[in-house]
């Protein structure tokens, strides 16, 4: 039993902190590479949740991804897809580099790697964010309206 208190600490195991702990912080990320989406919704985590915040028409909603956990350099969560398949998402707390993985079952591609590069924001900067993206969304309607 020594031996194995010993290896645990030797391998740098850190005991996983508990969710919650960054309540109130959130993620803007843009794509690293690669095609499609360039850009993630921003992301803020408020009650021990993953919220991914969207465009609902002209108005700013919060949708729910799942719980998340936090160690001492990653918060991480998972959700799962409506086909059976499922997203395993981990941001780095020092890089804000934010890495996903999805896996489909039984497609061509059954694992598929994503990976944002993220600033931190919080609810303020993210509203911020959206509303200039609310703003293109009415220029975009008033031009297809003349």
């Amino acid at each position: 039993m020594k031996y194995v208190v010993i290896l645990v600490f030797l391998l740098g195991f850190t005991p996983p902190v508990q969710a919650g702990e960054v309540d109130g912080e959130g993620v803007i990320c843009h794509k690293q590479e690669g095609y499609g989406k360039k850009y993630l919704d921003p992301i803020f985590l408020e009650n021990g949740l993953v919220l991914a915040v969207e465009l609902d028409k002209l108005t700013i909603r919060k949708r729910q991804l799942g719980k998340y956990r936090t160690s001492n350099s990653l918060v991480t969560w998972r959700l799962d897809i409506e086909s059976g398949g499922s997203a395993k998402s981990s941001l780095d707390r020092e890089t804000l580099k934010l890495s996903t993985v999805v896996h489909v079952p039984g497609t061509q591609e059954e694992y598929t790697y994503l990976h944002f590069k993220c600033e931190s924001a919080d609810w303020i900067r993210i509203e911020q964010h959206m509303q200039i993206r609310i703003d293109k969304l009415k220029e975009e309607m008033e031009g297809n309206n003349n």
